[in-house]
């Protein structure tokens, strides 16, 4: 594998960075999955609102992502861990919940996802790993596997006009982020 651990950044990619844009490799060398699983771990644990975290929202092009439902009200409220290479082989039912993302912070869409899938990948040692997940579990996976393959959950708004909208909500957001990290780094 041709990335350095040290290249991950300790804050979140935002809306805009084109490393979210693209689809991440399979890790096939899990000499450094345990360094990836701590580097997206700590990341998630910076995220006061967050439940999951992909490696390439920190800069990393691995097909890796961390979770973590404990202190949620979820029936899984103890359901923990980093899943590396997942792969979603079956779905079943569908319904829209309102979705946010740590890389487009602050905002929410109404996103369709199904509700039951099975998931399937490893763990940091390389053991096969399987899933059978629902309710907030199931589409926190398919969030962060939708980020593995370059997707933000603006590409899951299928009705145009409501697109559009989102993308202009987005685009106006990351203008008044970086305008505050300016802002803020003038008065260092």
């Amino acid at each position: 594998m041709d990335f350095s651990l040290d290249d991950a950044l300790t804050r979140v990619r935002t809306y805009g960075d084109t490393v979210l844009q693209v689809r991440c490799r399979e890790l096939d060398d899990f000499s450094k999955a345990a360094g990836v699983a701590a580097k997206l771990v700590d990341g998630l644990e910076r995220e006061p609102n967050g439940i999951g975290l992909a490696a390439n929202q920190i800069g990393l092009s691995v097909r890796a992502f961390s979770y973590d439902l404990r202190g949620t009200d979820d029936e899984r409220n103890d359901f923990h861990g980093v899943c590396f290479n997942p792969v979603i082989v079956e779905t079943s039912g569908g319904s829209f919940y309102n979705e946010g993302c740590l890389s487009i912070p602050g905002l929410r869409w109404d996103i369709y996802r199904p509700e039951e899938i099975h998931v399937v990948g490893f763990d940091v040692d390389g053991n096969d790993v399987e899933f059978e997940l629902d309710g907030l579990a199931a589409r926190l996976f398919q969030h962060e596997i939708d980020h593995l393959d370059g997707k933000l959950i603006l590409d899951r708004i299928t009705d145009k006009g409501e697109h559009m909208s989102a993308i202009i909500e987005a685009e106006r957001l990351l203008r008044d982020l970086e305008l505050q990290r300016r802002v803020g780094m003038r008065f260092l």
